[in-house]
């Protein structure tokens, strides 16, 4: 019991801090943007976002390691055993993880220089665009199909190649998943931008302006992508029937 509650605990924080890594680059640009227009809120605002991804991916990464600590050490080997089949996935996500967060340090180093002489500003919102994105493409779909192959391992052979992950990324059994997460991004980062311009300290009246702005622009965001939630989710139920059949199998 204890294993569990411990467990689904750090399974729920796992899952809002890698939110906020993968979708904040993107609020980090909107701010940017405002930034560039003498909003010295903003400007604060976003390199606390920005430090805040970098800090949220890294602490994201090693729940994950934590919870499938674990996991093994309750027995639950399945998703254990089939690791190996993803083998060359799992090394390129392991460089995703390094290639975002090499994209974020550049990222909040360009950041004064971008704000204050409006240099390189494409390849400044270009790095947060590559850092989010690269999260975004590559984890959803691999934990969809990981779990899918978990729970009907003998319906694949010993390795996935590329076409058959592919396949299933993109079929019925996972992409709903991957939509799922994608909005869920957006509605977490939005409400975390919201609860960090609310604690930043304001120094005037111009402050209290931008800070109102922010709220209205990251609720809106954080709304609309909750509101599609309600479509998602039901044809997240709708797709995750258990007695349906592999569409995409090697064995077939």
């Amino acid at each position: 019991m204890a294993f569990e509650l411990i467990n689904s605990t750090l399974f729920a924080i796992h899952l809002l801090v890698v939110n906020v890594a993968s979708a904040a680059p993107i609020f980090c640009i909107y701010l940017e943007r405002r930034a560039s227009r003498s909003d010295d809120f903003a400007n604060r605002l976003g390199i606390q976002i920005a430090k805040a991804a970098v800090g949220m991916l890294v602490l994201g990464s090693m729940l994950g390691l934590t919870i499938g600590l674990l996991g093994w050490l309750q027995g639950r080997t399945l998703y254990v055993e089939v690791l190996p089949r993803f083998s060359w996935k799992i090394f390129w996500g392991i460089t995703e993880i390094f290639f975002s967060l090499i994209c974020m340090g550049i990222y909040i180093a360009m950041w004064r220089r971008t704000v204050q002489e409006r240099r390189r500003v494409f390849v400044h919102r270009t790095l947060a665009i590559l850092a989010a994105s690269n999260l975004l493409y590559h984890f959803p779909p691999l934990f969809g199909v990981m779990t899918y192959v978990a729970e009907h391992v003998n319906h694949f052979e010993d390795s996935i190649s590329i076409s058959v992950f592919r396949g299933l990324a993109y079929s019925q059994n996972a992409f709903p998943m991957t939509v799922h997460f994608f909005l869920a991004t957006f509605s977490v980062s939005g409400i975390f931008v919201m609860a960090r311009a609310s604690v930043l300290k304001s120094n005037g009246e111009a402050d209290e302006e931008s800070r109102r702005s922010i709220y209205r622009g990251s609720a809106r965001v954080a709304l609309a992508a909750t509101a599609l939630q309600v479509i998602v989710g039901t044809w997240v139920l709708v797709s995750s029937d258990p007695w349906q059949q592999p569409p995409y199998s090697p064995r077939y």
